[in-house]
């Protein structure tokens, strides 16, 4: 009973380690996972709100039309100045999202959520 006690306590010790040294990796690769998956959905319409989701540690979203954007991990600026109202448009397979106010386009962003394989220019 004590060697299996000791074994499963090894594999458990070992498994710790594995994840304590490449944590940076398993944090880069759901970051690219993210930006993946943003970058093949496609949106046009308007900013019906911008919100912190509370029920999921305060990350920031917005929602066009019936569209939840998760933008949390975003360093470009965009949840800080799209407004509710705005008219935003994104085509599948890139980043980038125009802003419209008033039937103008008043700004771009090229979302950028930290993966390195997608770093913006």
């Amino acid at each position: 009973m004590r060697i299996i006690i000791a074994v499963l306590c090894a594999i458990i010790l070992i498994f710790g380690l594995y994840i304590r040294f490449n944590w940076d990796k398993y944090k880069m690769n759901s970051k690219c996972l993210m930006y993946e998956r943003y970058v093949e959905t496609s949106f046009k319409g308007s900013v019906k709100r911008k919100y912190q989701d509370k029920n999921h540690g305060l990350k920031e979203k917005v929602q066009v039309n019936d569209l939840v954007i998760s933008v949390f991990l975003d360093s470009s600026g965009f949840y800080d100045f799209v407004q509710p109202g705005d008219s935003v448009v994104k085509e599948v397979g890139v980043g980038l999202i125009e802003v419209y106010r008033n039937d103008s386009c008043v700004e771009q962003f090229n979302l950028d959520f930290g993966c390195d394989e997608y770093a913006p220019d």
